[in-house]
């Protein structure tokens, strides 16, 4: 009998916008081709019934794995992962609290630049102002490049603080991040994709402006390695997401220092299979096969 797994995305209609990478058709393609039943559903059709989680008619405790594509609605959010919550989580390909305690650029801190985080745009400039040096701000939960920027050290008083007003009014009461500027990003941010504490591929993102390296940005992709430093970071993060239980990560590394863990939707596969010409979704299932239901029959 073949495994079933359930993916949960959002719905693709006017009320959405474009998905920002092709995830949530490459996955369920994949699984398929492995010869796993494959259902697709939207995260507004999980439900409570009889103290049981559905989604559209779908029981998902039947099913032998959960994979959330992204976070869907900003709207119902909490609610969505409260009901997944109650959910053996073994079954979900991310256990459903890391969703909220492991997304982001406030994890694995002893790996990164010196960091700070503020609300507060007066918190930010003073900080800013006590060091004389390049600074990047960006936000807290952003993704996909949006509103980072770039503060110089021979800018005025008076630009620093336009610049950091601007970019914090674009949303209000949200938490920015204040990391000095790594120069080395000029030559590139390299993403590797882990699957169940397994490395995928890597390849380098080159940014267009020497700050963004986002694809969504205009950066560009090209075939890499990873370094010695940056293969024993990568190494020490995936041993922590095996112990977290998290699934699928991608993991920015740039000279050896840690930028960001995506764990809720991250890109890349299609960028590889385009580097590489080669399947790297069927990789993702291979890993995910191997150590979960491997080891389990094996017990």
């Amino acid at each position: 009998m073949s495994r079933h797994v359930v993916f949960l995305a959002s719905p693709l209609d006017a009320s959405n916008p474009a998905p920002a990478n092709d995830n949530y058709r490459r996955l369920p393609e994949a699984f398929r081709s492995a010869q796993w039943q494959v259902t697709e559903a939207a995260f507004d059709e999980l439900h409570l019934k009889d103290s049981e989680i559905y989604c559209d008619t779908v029981r998902l405790s039947d099913a032998d794995l959960i994979w959330p594509i992204g976070f869907g609605r900003r709207e119902g959010f909490f609610d969505r992962l409260q009901l997944l919550a109650q959910l053996p989580q073994h079954l979900m390909l991310t256990p459903a609290e890391r969703y909220l305690t492991h997304h982001g650029k406030a994890v694995w801190l002893h790996h990164s630049v010196a960091t700070r985080a503020s609300n507060n745009a007066a918190q930010l400039l003073q900080w800013i102002a006590a060091e004389q040096q390049d600074w990047i701000v960006k936000p807290l939960a952003g993704s996909l490049g949006r509103s980072v920027v770039h503060l110089q050290a021979s800018e005025s008083a008076v630009q620093l603080s336009t610049k950091v007003h601007a970019v914090m009014a674009q949303a209000p009461g949200e938490y920015f991040v204040l990391q000095p500027f790594l120069a080395t990003v000029s030559a590139g941010e390299t993403r590797t994709l882990v699957a169940d504490g397994n490395i995928i591929g890597s390849y380098l993102r080159v940014p267009d402006d020497g700050v963004r390296a986002n694809l969504a940005q205009r950066s560009s992709a090209k075939r890499t390695d990873l370094s010695p430093s940056a293969q024993a970071l990568v190494k020490s993060i995936s041993h922590d997401l095996i112990e977290l239980g998290i699934g699928f990560a991608a993991i920015d590394t740039v000279a050896g220092h840690l930028m960001e863990v995506n764990i809720a939707n991250p890109g890349g596969l299609a960028t590889l299979a385009e580097l590489y010409q080669a399947d790297f979704a069927a990789r993702v299932v291979a890993a995910i096969e191997h150590r979960r239901y491997t080891t389990e029959n094996t017990q």
